[in-house]
């Protein structure tokens, strides 16, 4: 099988020619509420490592976030068509790179103090509540909650786990996403920075947990100024290249001898 490579020609293309309604598509909801409940179980695992003030059965009950209303999602590489999937997510790398302006790049901060094991499904209940609206110009995405849980399980996971001892826990998660009637092209990418310290009195330990998630993300709601865009990044990176070329070759003057 040819391997696609996927440059801003190549890009453009995919989107121009696919079926949006049919080619990109989120998680289908019983493998959801799978996948959500071994985040559940993965996550009650590692609070009960803690040795926390409780075990509280009730709490990460994350069926409430199907009440949050919501009119975007993140795609699922499994339900959409791998070009349309791949070809979005190197959208995203080609803008980062060249540090486009139509990459909006937005910061939020969240802390807890984590006794108990409500004191988690708040920090998570915050962390989701605060980075689920993305917001360029008239455009207003509120992502789905679930999705959002979904995605960051692992960052959680990480940040929490006693037996991790870095001071700080860096991750990264991106995805195309799901906007429909009216369609839109974007893209969003977390990047999840996390440090954990802990005190102990009177033979219970509480935690201190700080976190900070950069979120990049893009949305067009036209081709034309997707592709006008993605030309234009493409161009700098290419230019960015030709200058390092060149002052490596000025530094080097006998490489070609």
């Amino acid at each position: 099988m040819a391997v696609v490579t996927f440059d801003s020609e190549t890009v453009t293309k995919e989107v121009e020619k696919s079926d949006f309604e049919n080619d990109l598509n989120a998680i289908s909801e019983a493998s959801r509420d799978q996948k959500l409940e071994q985040a559940r179980s993965d996550i009650i695992a590692i609070a009960n490592d803690l040795n926390l003030e409780d075990s509280d059965s009730e709490a990460f009950d994350w069926t409430k976030y199907k009440q949050i209303r919501a009119n975007a999602a993140l795609a699922s590489a499994l339900n959409s068509h791998p070009n349309l999937y791949y070809a979005l997510m190197k959208a995203g790398e080609i803008f980062e790179k060249a540090k486009s302006e139509c990459l909006n790049i937005d910061e939020r901060k969240f802390s807890g103090e984590i006794k108990k094991f409500m004191d988690i499904d708040s920090l998570i209940s915050s962390v989701v509540g605060g980075i689920k609206t993305l917001t360029y110009g008239p455009v207003t995405l509120i992502l789905d909650s679930q999705d959002l849980v979904l995605a960051l399980s692992g960052c959680f996971r990480a940040c929490l786990d006693k037996r991790n001892l870095e001071s700080v826990i860096t991750k990264k998660e991106a995805f195309p996403i799901v906007k429909k009637d009216p369609r839109c092209i974007a893209w969003v990418q977390y990047e999840f920075n996390s440090t954990r310290t802990s005190k102990t009195s009177m033979f219970r330990t509480k935690y201190l947990v700080d976190i900070q998630v950069k979120i990049k993300y893009f949305v067009f709601n036209s081709t034309f100024n997707f592709r006008l865009n993605l030309f234009e990044a493409e161009r700098v990176l290419k230019a960015r290249e030709k200058s390092l070329a060149i002052l490596e070759k000025d530094e080097d003057p006998l490489g070609e001898i």
